[in-house]
């Protein structure tokens, strides 16, 4: 049964601790090798298809929160689990900026800013208009935790010639 400041899963205790003991680790690993944290709390996805994919359903998600994920020495006594402790890490929460990019330049469509006053779900209803008359096109209103990096969407950003023009000036290109 769900409880105050607890997440009910689709998981069997064993598996899913070692699920989250695997991406504890690996967010561990990533911010040590790089210093870019990479384990985000998702709230909601867009799901849409594209004509050129042959109508497949692709799914992305809407807002990032970075967090942190710990064991928290607690052993269950009813699933003889650890449990897992979920915390904002502090850094800013965004709206998917690799989904931006995507609407703009396959559909021309604009992805609503994110605004730190909103709530997940006053942003849900600032992306439905862009659902709404597309078929196979739904804003999904799910939690999920996961690895996300957008490190390369920065590099894709720096290089686009509208934003920097004098790129084309740069013999070496």
């Amino acid at each position: 049964r769900a409880q105050p400041k607890r997440l009910q899963t689709l998981g069997f205790p064993e598996e899913l601790e070692r699920q989250l003991r695997k991406m504890a680790n690996e967010a561990k690993t990533v911010i040590e090798e790089t210093g870019a944290n990479v384990l985000f709390l998702i709230f909601g996805f867009l799901e849409f298809t594209e004509g050129r994919t042959d109508g497949k359903t692709l799914v992305a998600p809407l807002i990032a929160v970075p967090v942190t994920l710990r064991k928290s020495g607690v052993v269950d006594p009813m699933a003889r689990t650890y449990e897992y402790v979920v915390e904002f890490n502090g850094e800013d929460v965004t709206a998917n900026s690799t989904l931006a990019e995507k609407l703009r330049a396959d559909h021309a469509l604009q992805l609503p800013e994110w605004d730190n006053d909103d709530g997940p779900e006053s942003y849900f209803l600032k992306v439905d208009p862009l659902a709404r008359g597309r078929q196979g096109w739904r804003v999904r209103r799910q939690l999920t935790l996961g690895m996300l990096s957008f490190g390369k969407l920065a590099i894709w950003a720096d290089l686009d010639v509208r934003r920097s023009s004098s790129l084309l000036k740069n013999g070496l290109l």
